[in-house]
C-alpha cells in the first residue's frame, strides 16, 4: 500500500484471484507490522480482483500486506 495511494483514508488495490465471495486472510508483512497497526489499517471490502483497505490515520510509509485466498 503506497503512501500516495490513500484517498479519504481508503485505498483499493488489485489482487489477482480475489472474488467478491471467496475468503481472504490479510496480514501485514513483518517489516510493516508497526506501521499497519499504528495506522489502524484493515481490509474493508473486496470485489472481483480488488481489495479495499481503510485506515484511521494515513501511514507515513509504504505498507506491505500479505493476502491468502481461500476458495
Amino acid at each position: 500500500l503506497t503512501v500516495a495511494g490513500w484517498s479519504n483514508n481508503a485505498q483499493t488495490v488489485s489482487v489477482t484471484g480475489v472474488t467478491a465471495n471467496n475468503t481472504v486472510f490479510v496480514s501485514p508483512a513483518p517489516a510493516s507490522v508497526e506501521e499497519y497497526g499504528n495506522a489502524g489499517i484493515y481490509a474493508s471490502a473486496q470485489a472481483n480482483g480488488t481489495i479495499t483497505f481503510t485506515c484511521s490515520t494515513t501511514p507515513t510509509a509504504a505498507v506491505t500486506v500479505n493476502v491468502a485466498i481461500f476458495d
